[in-house]
């Protein structure tokens, strides 16, 4: 009877190649994008922080200006893009005061290939 030997021969230059090629394109997309959705998670981190600085107060009597004061001086403490703060919002409800940062950022990938990253953070405060 003969014996079915199977050998085995690794891994070809041409998967190899695809392997490299798929691993530089998911560093390529972390390199691009991981900057972008830490400060969004900063941007979080500030929102519900002056909601917890600013809940202790009657929201009839908070101004826009200390709001945007306070959050403006968090953004700069911690380093966040000038840029996101223009999408700052603050409007007054019937409830209280509503916050909120909606923006998106767009990263160039390679060539005319973008990444667009779309963000929305809000908070209410008192209620």
């Amino acid at each position: 009877m003969k014996s079915l030997r199977i050998s085995q021969r690794g891994a070809t230059p041409t998967s190899i190649l695809f392997t490299m090629l798929l691993i530089g394109f998911g560093v390529t997309l972390g390199i691009n994008m991981i900057p972008a959705y830490m400060d969004n998670n900063t941007v979080a981190t500030i929102l519900k922080n002056v909601k917890e600085n600013l809940d202790s107060k009657d929201s009839s009597t908070i101004s826009f200006e200390e709001v945007r004061s306070e959050i403006s001086r968090n953004f700069q403490v911690n380093m966040v893009s000038s840029e996101i703060e223009q999408y700052l919002l603050i409007s007054r409800e019937q409830d209280g005061l509503e916050i909120s940062v909606n923006y998106e950022v767009r990263k160039n990938l390679m060539a005319n290939v973008d990444v667009v990253m779309r963000f929305d953070n809000m908070v209410k405060i008192g209620q």
